[in-house]
């Protein structure tokens, strides 16, 4: 699990923690910055002196690309005072332990929505009004489709069904999904659990074991969404199950909950001064 982030007004470090799955043990492989100015008081630029990238709120704008082996951020709201946002994409290789910034996306984003697609190796993004497409080896963006409308920009986690081809973002008090076939832009009608949308940008992965996606926002249930029904279930924790985890924050989960395909299992950190938490939904060891 990555972690990188922090924000304006409150925390400057541009570090990048890790916590590795195999060991259970956590370790900072990069930074921070040598100059972090004042948040307070600093401009808002998109790098510190050294040229790489300025700490800030992230939403759901982190992915990891398989497919290059890179950390991958865009969108934000950078450590300054006022909370500016840039258009800036960058990269991180962990084997260079290098950070490389990347063609800028066409459209200034701050509280963005990104997924990764396992069948392109393309990351899409959501941003207030518009779809995008990044393809991480060409390094472009081509914008998908416009929903016409403002869709807000914070407090939603997007997740990719690869086989039924969505783009799927939820919270905040809003359900949307982009068809990926088509680029159509569209509110599911659902049944089964309701007001899941509610919740501020919960925890969402797909776990490729059911096909479904996994939605947590607190406690030991969570909740499975199958869309080619559109049926949400919830799902218990099971009778001998001794762990609960923490709460989330009230802004939201975000990108802190994540399936870990070697483990088959979904990792979860809510805060610097509480435990990683393990979710199993299925047996079995990995992939």
């Amino acid at each position: 699990l990555i972690i990188w982030g922090g924000g304006h007004g409150d925390y400057g470090g541009n570090e990048i923690y890790t916590f590795d799955a195999n060991t259970l043990k956590w370790s900072r492989p990069w930074g921070p910055s040598p100059s972090i100015p004042d948040p307070l008081g600093a401009p808002c630029h998109i790098t510190y002196t050294d040229g790489n990238p300025v700490s800030r709120h992230t939403y759901s704008g982190l992915q990891y690309a398989p497919n290059v082996d890179k950390f991958w951020i865009q969108g934000g709201s950078l450590a300054c005072g006022g909370g500016g946002a840039g258009n800036d994409t960058w990269t991180f290789d962990f084997s260079a332990l290098k950070w490389t910034q990347k063609q800028n996306i066409p459209q200034t984003q701050l509280g963005v929505q990104t997924a990764y697609d396992p069948v392109t190796g393309h990351i899409f993004e959501q941003s207030m009004t518009k779809c995008f497409e990044y393809d991480p080896i060409g390094n472009t963006w081509t914008q998908r489709g416009d929903v016409g409308g403002d869709l807000g920009e914070r407090n939603r986690t997007a997740v990719i069904d690869p086989i039924n081809r969505y783009f799927v973002s939820i919270g905040n008090g809003q359900f949307f999904v982009w068809d990926l076939k088509t680029f159509r832009y569209f509110t599911p009608t659902t049944s089964g659990v309701s007001g899941l949308q509610n919740t501020n940008a919960p925890g969402l992965d797909y776990d490729p074991i059911s096909k479904k996606i996994i939605l947590w926002k607190g406690g030991t249930d969570v909740y499975s969404l199958d869309t080619t029904t559109w049926t949400w279930a919830r799902i218990a924790a099971a009778s001998t199950n001794t762990v609960v985890p923490t709460s989330p924050t009230a802004t939201g989960t975000f990108g802190r909950f994540r399936y870990v395909p070697s483990k088959n299992e979904f990792i979860l950190v809510n805060s610097v001064y509480g435990n990683v938490y393990i979710y199993k939904l299925s047996s079995g060891t990995g992939l």
